[in-house]
């Protein structure tokens, strides 16, 4: 599964944001990569509210492999 949250809803936490190069075989999205860092105790708090609100709002998404391996075959086919 995936749970997924704005920027916004990060910010409005306090949350310090990096944008990091991914490691991912597309090559135009691993510059869209961010980590949170900086992290401790009361951080990764905030953290725990963003994705208990992210499951309550349904902003999940559940991906078997197969699905995870047809999107990356249709990225990669497609040049992103």
């Amino acid at each position: 599964q995936i749970v997924y949250f704005s920027k916004e809803d990060v910010d409005s936490l306090g949350l310090p944001i990096a944008v990091t190069e991914g490691d991912t075989i597309i090559e135009s999205l691993s510059k869209l990569h961010n980590d949170l860092v900086d992290l401790n105790y009361e951080k990764l708090g905030k953290v725990s509210q963003l994705i208990i609100s992210s499951l309550r709002s349904e902003s999940v998404r559940t991906y078997n492999e197969r699905k995870l391996k047809d999107m990356l075959l249709k990225a990669i086919n497609e040049g992103l």
